[in-house]
């Protein structure tokens, strides 16, 4: 019995021992967060260099529901993109502002993440004049394939694929919106403009009346003088 007791004393020890010596090493790979970045372009267009040229957009996980956010956008997702700090280039009539926005994302495990990427149309219809613009509703899709890396404690981007509003890879996130001031209509007629004109078709109409009465007397004349 007590050798029955020392052998499952000694089992016990050794696993113990194996287990402790495991533990360290299974707590020393520690995977080095993965960065990645992505780029969107936000294209503004209008004839009105008053017009407010921020846009708000809105990023969302969807699998897994608690994926890393951009570290440009806050806990919600939100961020904002103000194309009026861009150059702009001129169109016609027309400036357009192209501002690219790069969002930071950072991974610290293998797997699949999920998002949508959009304007959030909702927040920027509540700006003044919003009946003025007009707002981009494109969807669009991420998706990042996190690997472990080849060498340990690494991880590594197997691939990134966009998915466009129509529903198809595309390589490039483009979001486009405008701003058309009123046009202003011509004034009416004020009521000196037309005294005025008044005044010079009467002037007219009785310079033709004198030139009529002289060259009436004139002809009477000539005949006065053939008669004679």
């Amino acid at each position: 019995m007590k050798r029955r007791m020392r052998r499952v004393l000694t089992v016990l020890t050794v696993l113990v021992l194996l287990t402790a010596c495991a533990l360290p090493a299974y707590a020393a790979v520690q995977y080095e967060p993965l960065t990645v970045t992505v780029s969107l372009q936000d294209v503004f267009t209008t004839n009105d260099e008053s017009a407010d040229g921020e846009f708000n957009f809105l990023i969302t996980a969807d699998e897994p529901a608690d994926a890393p956010l951009p570290a440009e956008a806050d806990s919600s997702g939100a961020f904002t993109v103000d194309t009026k700090t861009a150059t702009p280039t001129a169109s016609g009539d027309n400036k357009v502002y192209t501002k690219d926005q790069v969002l930071t994302f950072t991974f610290d495990a293998v797997g699949d993440y999920f998002y949508t990427l959009k304007e959030d149309v909702t927040k920027d219809e509540g700006r003044e004049n919003a009946d003025r613009y007009t707002f981009d509703e494109s969807e669009y899709k991420l998706k990042f394939y996190v690997v472990y890396g080849s060498q340990e404690g690494t991880l590594a981007l197997k691939a990134t694929i966009i998915i466009g509003p129509d529903q198809e890879k595309v390589e490039d996130i483009v979001f486009e919106q405008t701003y058309e001031k009123p046009t202003t209509p011509p004034p009416p007629p004020t009521g000196d403009k037309f005294k005025l004109v008044l005044y010079i078709v009467l002037g007219a109409v009785s310079v033709c009346g004198i030139v009529a009465l002289l060259v009436t007397r004139r002809k009477k004349e000539e005949n006065h003088e053939e008669n004679a």
